[in-house]
């Protein structure tokens, strides 16, 4: 069908008058001016007032026109706005597998045509700020999956938007599967029937939502990998660094395979690429840094792979294995302690032991506990403290030889 809009040299005086009509000297229609969406959908559209013009103004004063065509408004700019529902069509709202060309031509399930509704907080159409009513994402709570899964896809409301929490309890729940296929007819309001996604990529149904006066369409999206990505390791050129002599660290992955085509690589938020290896420049301390790694192949598939973490201090930094003794100058550090796990028993511990020069007494921290030394001593550490990469703070008021001994 097609639309004719009146051309309507309105100055709007004064904001929000939605209950304004006016009849139009150049044909039957009534022209109404409404301030948000909610009110237009308010206005029903009949084969009684086909053709009837609605001007909806936002708060800048900016106008748009909606005419009523078919059952339903569509906008100057070729978007859609339903009318609410009445009890009878809300209980006839569970239509299966429709696609969204079917969908659009029911007048009962004309809906504001926005996509992606999920991914914000709020929807703008024409000008007009709605706030979203809720987000749609798999029952699992998974947002990716392999290729041949199925899955159903659950609406949860934001009961900050709902004035009345009983109006969750009347809201209706219209699933538009498109052309997936339905692999288990179990839809049960909220929540979908399952879909059976069986190729690669960025998929997503859509759920029409009606809740007291409002009705908005949600976009429920998922990605599912193609063919998987395995092996893939990811190293660091260094565990503690001091940033002050030496502020890069580089992160390298090998060993992925796949029986895609190719591979690419996205570090940290970055584009994805051919990159195998990553640098990032420190200027501050950091207790851990591990980069984010994505790893892609040319089937959709994409991997997260855990990249250890470095930690990087501001002066030097001292690691002790047990092997040897380790000499530091006076002032405060963190030691990395690296000695093998089983090196350690639970029932012996370790012994961290330290000696200063002289017969002055000097002043010994570790981990916040303060020792009074004269020409050695020693502090008992548990196996947790002793293995496994624990950073140890120490703090000495003088030059000192130190060992761990287990």
């Amino acid at each position: 069908m097609s639309r004719s809009f009146v051309a309507l040299p309105i100055i709007l005086a004064v904001w929000g008058c939605s209950d304004f009509t006016e009849d139009l000297s150049d044909g039957n229609y009534q022209k109404n001016f409404v301030s948000s969406l909610d009110e237009l959908t308010s206005h029903s559209c009949t084969s009684k007032n086909e053709g009837e013009i609605i001007i909806m103004s936002n708060p800048d004063k900016v106008s748009f026109s909606y005419q009523c065509e078919d059952g339903k408004w569509v906008g100057d700019e070729g978007d859609e706005v339903a009318v609410k529902k009445s009890s009878d069509s809300k209980a006839s709202s569970s239509s299966k597998a429709k696609s969204s060309n079917s969908a659009k031509e029911e007048s009962s399930s004309s809906v504001l045509s926005i996509d992606d509704i999920s991914s914000s907080s709020r929807v703008v159409l024409n000008g007009m700020s709605e706030p979203v009513l809720g987000v749609c994402a798999p029952v699992d709570g998974s947002t990716t999956i392999g290729k041949g899964t199925s899955v159903a896809f659950k609406f949860t409301a934001d009961g900050s938007l709902i004035e009345d929490p009983a109006l969750l309890t009347t809201a209706t729940y219209e699933w538009d599967y498109g052309d997936f296929e339905i692999s288990e007819d179990s839809e049960n309001g909220r929540t979908s029937s399952k879909v059976l996604f069986s190729s690669g990529g960025n998929h997503k149904i859509h759920v029409i939502v009606s809740i007291g006066d409002k009705v908005q369409t949600v976009a429920c999206p998922v990605h599912v990998n193609g063919v998987p990505i395995s092996g893939c390791s990811c190293n660091s050129d260094a565990k503690v660094v001091n940033y002050q002599e030496t502020p890069e660290v580089t992160w390298s992955v090998s060993g992925c395979r796949t029986e895609a085509a190719s591979l690419t690589y996205a570090w940290d938020g970055r584009p994805a690429g051919d990159d195998v290896s990553y640098t990032k420049t420190f200027n501050e301390p950091r207790t851990s840094y591990a980069p984010v790694l994505t790893v892609n192949n040319s089937d959709n598939t994409q991997m997260e792979v855990l990249c250890p973490g470095v930690k990087v201090t501001e002066g030097a930094e001292y690691q002790m294995d047990g092997h040897e003794r380790v000499e530091f100058p006076a002032g405060d550090f963190s030691v990395l302690m690296t000695a093998p796990k089983e090196r350690c028993t639970d029932s012996f511990g370790a012994d961290f032991y330290c000696s200063f020069e002289g017969g002055d007494y000097s002043i010994m921290v570790v981990d916040g506990e303060e020792y009074e030394v004269s020409y050695f001593h020693s502090v008992d550490l548990p196996c947790d403290k002793a293995t496994g990469d624990y950073s140890l703070s120490l703090r000495l008021s003088a030059p000192a030889l130190c060992s761990l001994m287990m």
